[in-house]
């Protein structure tokens, strides 16, 4: 008799995560159960990589060159049969009790498509860094400049029909295929929430989140000013111009990290770049004189204040 096909597939594209990945499988085999599968589309990494694969003879994996991380998670979606799908990088973790959460909601709530849990970020290490309830709802994914919207994707759970209708991932971009995707699926599904820990991300230094923040921005503009001009919801100019502005917003977030990663004069750079874009951007910490002593160094900032006059 043919085996019924799982329940829950998980996906996770790979490039040179060994240091990681071993963590990644052992969170999914700590699941329990067996209505799953796992599956991992690495993209012909030069590291440890595919030796670690080897080990673990329930995977099914590929490890070939390919276009990057959406088309890599595009041939995992057609490798896998699952009706529900995570999407776990190879350097982030399922949260304990992650598929139990999911089976007992969709089991709850036949008619939903998608949930969201807590959107939780680890360092490399794995500390927590940062831990808010989920958010995501499809008026606050076309308006990304407002950083409400906690998009995390490794705790974002959805059902096959959803790409089946909002896919396949953009094997264009490079950084926005998860706003892309979940974008494209706002237009016919809701955002359930569920406030357990279902996923967890991990930033640190070289990972595109921290790394390319501005190209992500460019993508994200891209993409909302597409979707805008297929959807007829609102006016793709005005969307295009209030993404803009906001890109100022986004560089005074980039200075500010760049500071605390010792890059200092990339910091300068992009403030002055962020005055010219949107001078109200430098607005975007309540705290801003506190901001900008860090970024400019004490002397600079005490020219500024008594240049200016602050008593700050």
């Amino acid at each position: 008799m043919m085996a019924s096909p799982p329940f829950i597939s998980v996906l996770t594209p790979s490039f040179n995560q060994g240091r990681f990945i071993r963590e990644t499988i052992k969170s999914v085999l700590e699941q329990g159960g067996d209505d799953w599968e796992h599956i991992v589309v690495d993209g012909g990494s030069s590291d440890d990589t595919v030796s670690i694969l080897k080990e673990y003879p329930h995977l099914t994996w590929i490890s070939e060159k390919d276009k990057g991380q959406a088309d890599a998670l595009n041939k995992a979606v057609k490798m896998s049969s699952g009706e529900v799908i995570f999407w776990i990088n190879s350097d982030d973790l399922l949260a304990n009790g992650a598929f139990e959460a999911v089976r007992q909601f969709f089991a709850n709530r036949p008619d939903a498509q998608i949930v969201c849990g807590n959107a939780v970020t680890l360092d490399k290490d794995g500390n927590e860094l940062a831990r808010t309830g989920p958010r995501v709802l499809a008026r606050k994914l076309r308006y990304p400049w407002n950083g409400d919207t906690s998009m995390h994707q490794p705790s974002i759970v959805f059902r096959r029909a959803v790409y089946e209708f909002a896919g396949p991932f953009d094997i264009t971009l490079n950084c926005a295929m998860d706003y892309d995707f979940f974008l494209r699926a706002s237009r016919q599904f809701k955002f359930h929430h569920k406030p357990v820990d279902l996923g967890l991300f991990r930033e640190y230094a070289g990972t595109k989140t921290g790394e390319s923040a501005a190209e992500a921005f460019t993508e994200v503009k891209m993409c909302l000013v597409r979707h805008v001009q297929k959807t007829g919801d609102g006016s793709p100019t005005w969307a295009a111009i209030r993404a803009y502005f906001a890109e100022g917003c986004v560089w005074v977030n980039d200075a500010v990290a760049d500071y605390r990663n010792g890059r200092t004069q990339a910091a300068r750079h992009l403030l002055v770049r962020a005055f010219f874009r949107n001078p109200l951007s430098l607005f975007v910490y309540p705290h801003l004189l506190y901001r900008l002593r860090q970024v400019v160094g004490s002397s600079g900032y005490e020219r500024l204040r008594t240049r200016f006059g602050s008593q700050s």
